[in-house]
């Protein structure tokens, strides 16, 4: 396989405050799952992940709007995640 994944545990080691991961699309999800989740540490209480639909092009089944719409989740959760702090 060719897919290098970031180095997540250090990410998270550095920024402690993400409590979200939004995936573009299904594939990412996967490859999230594969490659980064067996090699990560339990993920704190309440850690989402979130599969939003992919903004490629050749995900045509899906309207932009309708992409645009699921794709607000992610300022929703930046907004609610500030008011935390």
């Amino acid at each position: 396989s060719t897919v290098v994944p970031n180095d997540f545990v250090s990410f998270f080691a550095e920024h402690l405050l993400v409590r979200t991961v939004f995936f573009n699309g299904a594939k990412a999800e996967q490859a999230w799952k594969k490659y980064v989740v067996p090699m990560s540490p339990a993920l704190p209480d309440g850690f989402r992940c979130i599969r939003l639909p992919s903004t490629s092009p050749a995900h045509a089944g899906m309207s932009l709007h309708r992409k645009a719409e699921a794709w607000k989740v992610v300022r929703h959760e930046a907004v609610d995640s500030e008011k935390e702090d």
